[in-house]
């Protein structure tokens, strides 16, 4: 393995660790102009560019929710950036939603230029995100 793909896979690790605590330390990692992608059909799949639109995006959509709990899986790292895999519990209202999605992360010199999240079961997802 090589030294950047250790270093792809703590940053990788620093954010997972930090975001789901809700600490925006790891940001620092992130480019001021980084591009966030989010797949899918639901209400959240969209693309995001700047760090400030980022986060309150990410904001956003963690309040979406009446509980949300986003759970480790696995971290797989290259030379170009790392995924993280991760499952996805949530409730709102009578709905509940659990599957799994990816997290790319593309990293370039230590700094995440790019994130786009892909949920395992895009249907799945939508249909719990949607208001009705």
């Amino acid at each position: 393995m090589s030294e950047t793909t250790r270093e792809n896979a703590g940053i990788a690790r620093r954010f997972w660790a930090a975001a789901s605590q809700g600490n925006p330390d790891p940001v620092l990692e992130f480019d001021p102009n980084v591009v966030w992608r989010t797949y899918g059909q639901g209400p959240h799949a969209r693309e995001i560019s700047g760090l400030d639109a980022v986060l309150h995006y990410l904001e956003s959509f963690g309040a979406s929710a009446e509980a949300l709990r986003l759970e480790l899986v696995d971290i797989f790292s290259s030379e170009a950036g790392a995924i993280i895999q991760y499952r996805v519990i949530a409730n709102r209202g009578p709905k509940d939603l659990e599957t799994q999605a990816f997290l790319r992360l593309a990293i370039e010199d230590g700094i995440v230029f790019q994130a786009e999240v892909v949920p395992f079961d895009q249907a799945k997802s939508a249909a719990f995100w949607r208001l009705q």
